[in-house]
């Protein structure tokens, strides 16, 4: 097992995808799938009457030194829309 890199963000990324509402009660489902070939399984965010929007986190630990490219897809299970993908890069000297 490597050490930690001592980063300022202490090796974890918060990945925080903000998803607009329509207001209606419901339950959203999606997974977070990583360029590494992790996938967090189907989550569940039920969402109340009014709720205009919610944020969904996906946390990423790195370790050990090294630079890694990486990104990670949000896909929405039920209801269907759109996928979102963002990049970042681990720098650890």
């Amino acid at each position: 097992m490597s050490p930690g890199c001592t980063s300022t963000w202490d090796g974890t990324a918060d990945l925080v995808a903000t998803v607009t509402t329509d207001g209606r009660p419901g339950t959203l489902t999606y997974r977070w799938i990583r360029s590494d070939g992790t996938s967090s399984g189907v989550l569940r965010e039920d969402l109340a009457q009014g709720q205009a929007r919610v944020r969904l986190h996906l946390l990423w630990t790195f370790e050990g030194k090294g630079r890694y490219q990486a990104h990670a897809e949000l896909r929405f299970v039920s209801p269907a829309g759109p996928s979102a993908r963002t990049e970042l890069t681990y720098d650890c000297p």
